[in-house]
């Protein structure tokens, strides 16, 4: 009787399977939010697997990143984003401990000489969390972003015609950057100016011009990354970083054209971007679709990431600040491709990092930004970078609570 109805159902299980195959997963959410009063990081019960022993290249990067974060740290202003603390895994840093944990991580690098050796400190000395990620598994986006070098002149002229303009006197924001609106004259504040309503000119003529870009795509690339080197005609440069934003929410251009399908998925690197708008000029309308407008400022030396501390190449990270702790001891298990090299394949960006920054589309748990360099070799590396990886975080062990010594037993009364 069973064998009856074995072709029909070995028939009807072939076409299920097939149905299967042929439906694609849903698409990867790196940009899923955490659950209300959940941070990114969860304890990692035994990290021995991760290779933390591949992370001992560039000392003099590492230290000097390190240096950063202390001097970030070490403000008065550091204290309020601590303790960073999850109630459901249990656990609380203090800033304190992320001071002793940056100190003791360098005192390691300067004194080991082997990865071995390296992890092996690690392992005895520090607790280690990872990001939870996208899916409560750790699945972290790598992108990565640069300083770019883009012509530009301090003047408008016929080819100099699309500005970059400085923070506005009447930005209102909080000690700590957060944007509360545009100073109104009666003293209170309404929305600050989209963008949209800032290239129709609402800032125009107040001479908060800092320079005028040739190339509108140039503009934008250099308000994403959030610094940029200008090359004035005279052969100068002038090194700009960011000096805050409209407040706006940032909208992802390249989402919305490969929504609309304008842009392939292959395509969607920052060099497929530029390929797209020199082929399309006339799309650079769609610039108008992310509100939020950034500001800049003339920066003398590095660039500046937002702790307003300057971010090191290979060794500063942007993530998202309501739920990554600011500043601390990160380890990277990723892929950035090198020239030449395909954007697929193994991991191979295994290094310790600061958490030293906020991007504008950095949100979530699941999504961190590397800060690669400056010039033309970091931006082709910077476009291509995009692949899936984990993320760490470091802290030494807390201390056990101290018990005191028992009370002396009282002496036995004289006989």
């Amino acid at each position: 009787m069973l064998r009856r109805f074995a072709p029909l159902a070995f028939a009807f299980l072939s076409l299920f399977a097939s149905a299967c195959r042929s439906t694609p997963p849903p698409p990867k959410d790196f940009a899923r939010e955490l659950a209300p009063g959940r941070m990114a990081l969860e304890p990692v019960a035994d990290p021995s697997s991760i290779p933390f022993d591949l992370g001992m290249t560039e000392k003099e990067t590492m230290l000097a990143s390190i240096e950063a974060s202390l001097s970030y740290l070490k403000r008065p202003s550091a204290a309020k984003y601590f303790p960073y603390k999850d109630a459901e895994f249990g656990y609380s840093i203090t800033l304190e401990r992320a001071v002793r944990s940056l100190e003791r991580f360098k005192a390691i690098c300067q004194e080991t000489a082997t990865g071995a050796d390296l992890k092996k400190r690690i392992l005895g000395e520090f607790q280690v969390f990872r990001s939870v990620g996208w899916n409560g598994q750790g699945g972290v986006l790598f992108t990565a972003y640069y300083t770019g070098t883009f012509d530009g002149s301090r003047e408008k002229t016929d080819v100099f015609r699309f500005p970059l303009y400085r923070r506005p006197p009447d930005l209102a924001t909080t000690p700590e950057g957060v944007v509360l609106g545009r100073k109104t004259p009666e003293g209170g504040t309404a929305p600050y100016y989209t963008r949209q309503e800032i290239e129709g000119g609402a800032l125009a003529g107040k001479g908060l011009e800092i320079c005028w870009m040739k190339d509108p795509f140039d503009a934008y690339v250099a308000q994403i990354q959030g610094h940029a080197d200008i090359r004035l005609p005279d052969g100068s440069i002038l090194k700009i970083g960011n000096a805050g934003t409209n407040g706006a929410e940032y909208k992802s251009i390249r989402n919305l054209l490969m929504s609309q399908g304008k842009l392939a998925p292959e395509k969607a690197s920052l060099g497929g971007l530029e390929e797209y708008f020199r082929a399309h000029p006339e799309e650079i309308k769609v610039f108008s679709e992310n509100p939020r407008y950034p500001f800049f400022a003339e920066r003398a030396g590095d660039p500046v990431g937002s702790l307003n501390v300057p971010v090191t190449a290979r060794r500063s990270i942007a993530t998202d600040k309501a739920v990554f702790p600011r500043g601390c001891l990160a380890f990277c298990d990723a892929r950035v491709p090198e020239p030449g090299e395909s954007s697929a394949g193994a991991n191979n960006f295994r290094q310790f990092v600061c958490d030293q920054d906020t991007g504008g589309a950095i949100r979530a748990a699941g999504r961190a930004d590397i800060y690669i360099g400056r010039g033309p070799l970091a931006k082709r590396i910077a476009g291509r970078t995009e692949s899936e990886g984990f993320l760490y975080y470091i802290f030494l062990k807390e201390l056990a609570p101290s018990v005191p010594p028992p009370s002396p037993a009282p002496e036995p009364p004289a006989p």
